[in-house]
């Protein structure tokens, strides 16, 4: 109920039942002409407003997503230079200075965002760019010559990252929060640590007889997915190397696992198989995260998706998570939206991981916040107590080095906000090989995509 019908959560409420010793809360109203920060702690309230407009930070984390989309979709890594360190500060000075008190000293911060703040993780605001490190920047960026002694992008590793002092908690609402910490879920015997849909089947075979029906097409060219194949089916990159990430997580983990891969990560293996009965649930797909909510009333009959013009169903696209595509669906349609994770899933784990999850293009859609917050709130009504969602595709080796770090962190005892932060200012200071040129990990494209969502 607090979830589909949320209620007003009062100052007194949060500190007197919900937040606890270490935690501060920071929350978000992003109106056209201010925005107004309010920082909750269990003795101390701030609420600061700022002559900002909301179209304004919306345009800066624009700009901060242009880089990293761009990149994530193929284009060359030394674009992501064109992120610049006083932007990320600026993001900080305006969000996050004007109640830095109240997070002295607390290691945990909870984010409730509002519109284009869901879409960038705040670990990756700069805390300092003063004339001193803005030289220092600049020095290494002269010095970068892509050889092992100076990688190209390491002027972004010696930078002060928020993340580096604090780990972030996000949830799409504040009644979320009431949800998880008033009425939690009762833990049930679990029979499986692991189910895992990794490397779902996206690609016609005309060999095997194989294609994409017209519904699964029409529900796709809705979501926007760009790009057209033979016949006009729509080209989605193939993710060979998540069922290697989803072993290996596997092994970490130990015990009892499933893993779904290619025609058999089905939407109804998501619905009908062993969701409920895992500890932990990994979807390595295609996440597109830009879409508008479905009204209940703007419900598409089944099968009817196929004759609706396009602009009608371009405005009911939901947020949406990618499974198998083609061949025999068993009646559905291949793409397992957030009105199927409400109505159709059922779940009762510790995390959900929805890895290699990226957004359908650069357009406002994909900057209003509604998709991630869509989403993540629909599988925590489903019984997800926190997630780990990705707002953009990484390169293989990051989201693998990410991924697995987390879960041996986990297995090793810690808390998943710890084992993703950790796993994340680990990855802050390697480097890879591409080709004869040696790259820093620093820059926050490789470390910062993933964000912890719960509790």
């Amino acid at each position: 109920m607090e979830l589909t019908n949320p209620r007003p959560v009062t100052v007194e409420q949060l500190q007197r039942q919900l937040l606890r010793e270490g935690e501060v809360l920071l929350t978000y109203v992003l109106l056209p002409q201010e925005i107004v920060v309010f920082a909750v702690t269990r003795n101390r309230l701030r609420m600061v407003t700022r002559p900002l407009k909301r179209e304004d930070v919306a345009q800066r984390v624009y700009l901060v997503r242009r880089a990293i989309d761009k990149v994530a979709r193929g284009e060359s890594v030394l674009l992501l230079r064109q992120i610049a360190p006083d932007l990320l500060h600026s993001l900080y000075r305006d969000l996050v200075a004007p109640v830095a008190g109240l997070l002295a000293g607390r290691e945990k911060v909870i984010v409730v965002g509002d519109g284009p703040l869901h879409t960038i993780p705040f670990a990756l605001f700069v805390v300092r760019y003063g004339a001193a490190e803005q030289k220092a920047f600049q020095l290494a960026r002269d010095r970068s010559d892509g050889s092992a002694a100076h990688p190209f992008l390491a002027e972004y590793a010696q930078l002060d990252y928020l993340g580096n002092a604090f780990r972030f908690a996000y949830l799409p609402s504040l009644s979320a929060l009431v949800s998880q910490r008033l009425y939690p879920k009762p833990r049930v015997g679990r029979t499986r640590d692991l189910v895992a849909f990794a490397n779902p089947d996206f690609t016609p075979r005309a060999a095997t007889g194989s294609k994409i029906a017209a519904s699964t097409a029409a529900m796709l060219d809705a979501l926007g997915i760009g790009g057209s194949g033979r016949d006009g089916v729509p080209i989605i990159p193939a993710l060979r190397e998540t069922a290697v990430e989803a072993e290996q997580i596997a092994a970490i983990l130990g015990g009892s696992n499933t893993i779904y891969t290619e025609n058999r990560a089905q939407e109804t293996a998501a619905k009908f198989g062993e969701l409920k009965a895992a500890r932990y649930v990994l979807f390595a797909t295609h996440g597109f995260l830009g879409g508008e909510f479905l009204p209940a009333a703007e419900v598409l009959p089944e099968g009817a998706a196929a004759h609706v013009p396009r602009a009608r169903r371009r405005s009911l696209a939901q947020p949406s998570l990618a499974l198998t595509l083609v061949g025999d669906l068993r009646g559905e349609d291949g793409i397992l939206t957030m009105k199927e994770v409400i109505e159709d899933i059922e779940l009762n784990a510790d995390l959900v991981a929805l890895s290699a999850c990226n957004t359908a293009g650069e357009s406002a859609k994909a900057n209003n916040g509604e998709g991630f917050a869509g989403l993540t709130r629909a599988f925590m009504f489903a019984g997800a107590r926190s997630l780990l969602v990705s707002h953009w595709s990484v390169d293989n080796l990051s989201t693998l080095a990410l991924m697995t770090a987390t879960f041996r962190n986990v297995r090793r005892g810690a808390g998943v906000l710890s084992a993703v932060s950790d796993a994340e200012r680990a990855l802050l200071g390697a480097s890879y090989s591409s080709g004869s040129y040696r790259f820093s990990r620093g820059h926050p494209f490789f470390w910062a995509p993933f964000v912890y969502v719960g509790d």
